[in-house]
């Protein structure tokens, strides 16, 4: 498994240590502890702290376990084909109510079609459908 690294969260000059630490090989550990987790000792211990320390990797009982979230190119297919359904209802319905936003003003618009139709209406209609969960306590 060959990942793509994605740094959210980090700009400027941490975004930059945590790209340079990216290297093949610290990749390629993050791809094995995806698929099992490693024996601590397996692995170098500055490069275990540094992906410990930018939360990549966690110890727990002397195993080296993810603490981020890693995606393959299944599971993106998988989650591409169960949004796609939800994405399709979710057009309908904003078509449906796009006339009655047509004399407001441009804020008013990008609030409420914007934040509360899009942003709020699809974190409930993933809650109805139980397809997602408190991000906050998973723990990686």
């Amino acid at each position: 498994m060959k990942l793509k690294p994605v740094i959210a969260s980090y700009s400027g000059e941490a975004y930059s240590a945590i790209q340079r630490y990216m290297t093949q090989e610290a990749l390629e550990l993050i791809a094995r502890i995806a698929q099992e987790p490693r024996s601590s000792a397996e692995i170098p211990a500055g490069m275990l702290a540094e992906l410990c320390e930018m939360h990549v990797l966690r110890e727990d009982g002397g195993l080296a376990r993810l603490n981020t979230a890693v995606f393959t190119q299944k599971d993106i297919e998988s989650i591409r084909e169960a949004v796609a359904l939800m994405a399709k209802e979710l057009t309908r319905l904003m078509i449906a109510n796009g006339p009655s936003f047509q004399d407001a003003s441009p804020a008013a618009t990008i609030f409420l079609a914007g934040i509360i139709g899009y942003v709020q209406g699809t974190g409930a209609r993933l809650s109805q459908k139980t397809e997602i969960w408190e991000w906050k306590r998973y723990t990686g």
